[in-house]
């Protein structure tokens, strides 16, 4: 996300058009400013009402971010969310075997 954002900067920057007058400053002018930020804010708008569904879709399948440890990266790249040992398992999610 900050490297789309990033991008995006950079392109509205030098879409701006360069002035042969050097008396003007190298800075972008308040209305460019305005326009930048005009466009960063429905981009982020856009984005949050694409993702949203996605992290609705992530908190219901983790019910409750306390019960985790913090990420973890193995040596071989793998990484691991482990649950805290003092969680309580709900009754439904305990593995139940039939014979």
């Amino acid at each position: 996300m900050k490297r789309s954002l990033a991008i995006l900067t950079a392109l509205m920057l030098t879409a701006s058009p360069l002035s042969a007058d050097d008396s003007k400053s190298p800075l972008p002018s308040d209305e460019e400013m305005q326009q930048l930020g005009d466009i960063a804010q429905r981009w982020m708008r856009s984005f949050a009402e694409k993702m949203s569904p996605m992290v609705e879709q992530l908190r219901e399948m983790v019910d409750d971010m306390s019960a985790y440890e913090a990420p973890e990266m193995l040596p071989n790249g793998d990484i691991i969310i482990r649950r805290k040992p003092d969680a309580e398992t709900a009754e439904d999610e305990a593995p139940s075997i039939e014979l």
